[in-house]
């Protein structure tokens, strides 16, 4: 889990997609997209959560705490895709209006919207 969060800081700019395990070495998954939630350059990157089968409870925090999607393992591939396409078209929605720098009454509509 460490390195994992130093790797993050270390990229800055921030990943497109987070795919974190329930179960880490050091810390839980949950305790880390508690961090990755109050991380400002991080707080809006989508996360998934991977683990064996957990209690209820546990899939619920995570949801809570801002996942996306929680995924049993063994993941079953369309699961990975699906996940990755709903992904995908939350981020393009996200990028059809983004403000003009300088100007945030403006707005710049892109191709996709």
């Amino acid at each position: 889990a460490e390195a994992a969060r130093a790797l993050l800081e270390e990229q800055g700019g921030g990943p497109s997609m987070i795919f974190v395990g329930y179960h880490l070495p050091g810390m839980s998954g949950i305790e880390l997209l508690g961090e990755v939630r109050h991380r400002r350059w991080l707080e809006r990157a989508p996360v998934a959560m991977l683990s064996q089968p957990v209690a209820d409870k546990v899939v619920v925090t995570s949801y809570r705490l801002g996942a996306c999607a929680f995924l049993s393992k063994p993941v079953r591939a369309h699961e990975l895709r699906e996940a990755v396409r709903d992904f995908a078209q939350a981020a393009l929605r996200m990028s059809a209006a983004t403000p003009v720098p300088g100007n945030p009454a403006m707005v710049r509509r892109s191709a996709a919207a």
